[in-house]
């Protein structure tokens, strides 16, 4: 039977030298990796224009501008039928303008919702292409008006 040299303590002593090595390790990478998600996250830019106007869709003359709502009045418009079965037209009505409700109470939103009335016709996916325009009774395309 082999003899061993060493003591408990000694064993004890190599174990936890092997545990502070792994753990500084571990240390060590997550160390690096906070300093690389600090210098190659870019910098957060908030409380500007989400859209502002160009050349092709709006006026030339007012490129560059941000694009805002008339006097903070957001019009909206619901559609005709229900949503799906688990949701009828007026309940998904009540869902929006809750929804509106809970944004425009906000003290600092400077800007007022007004359910301006139904679309023209209910929307489904029977009537609706994947670009989002509306097929009407030619089956042709026929863009969404904008304000």
């Amino acid at each position: 039977m082999p003899s061993s040299s060493r003591t408990v303590g000694q064993v004890a002593q190599q174990l936890q030298s092997g545990i502070l090595r792994n753990l500084s390790c571990v240390l060590d990478t997550v160390a690096a990796g906070i300093v690389l998600l600090i210098v190659l996250t870019p910098p957060a830019r908030a409380g500007g224009p989400l859209e502002i106007a160009g050349s092709s869709y709006f006026d030339p003359s007012i490129k560059g501008v941000p694009l805002t709502w008339a006097q903070g009045t957001i019009n909206y418009y619901t559609d005709r039928g229900n949503l799906s079965p688990l949701l009828p037209g007026a309940s998904a009505d009540a869902f929006v303008a809750n929804a509106f409700s809970r944004w425009t109470s906000i003290p600092t939103a400077a800007v007022i919702a007004h359910r301006a009335g139904q679309l023209g016709e209910d929307v489904s996916g029977l009537n609706v292409n994947a670009t989002g325009g509306i097929l009407n009774r030619n089956r042709r395309v026929r863009r969404p008006v904008r304000e």
